[in-house]
């Protein structure tokens, strides 16, 4: 989920379509809001988080490749909102 909610956070600034961009906009809340919810079954430490983290890169760059090849941004913003993204949701 914490890939999904990043990816679309990232999609949703950059879509080619802006009518797109309230559909995002949706899915990233319910992509959020389960993360959220998933995320209070565990208590999460530094190793944890960092797991979550490259898994999370790895589905991210399969979706942009496959998915949204035709939506550009960079490696280094997608990855400053998934840190952010897994502090807000799992904590420091």
């Amino acid at each position: 989920m914490i890939a999904k909610v990043t990816l679309h956070t990232v999609l949703a600034r950059h879509t080619n379509r802006a009518e797109s961009v309230g559909f995002i906009n949706h899915e990233i809340d319910e992509y959020r809001a389960n993360a959220e919810e998933k995320a209070l079954d565990f208590n999460w430490n530094k190793e944890d988080r960092e797991i979550v983290r490259t898994e999370a890169l790895k589905l991210i760059n399969k979706y942009k490749e496959t998915k949204y090849s035709d939506v550009v941004f960079s490696d280094k913003e997608t990855e400053r909102v998934l840190d952010e993204i897994i502090e807000e949701i799992m904590g420091k």
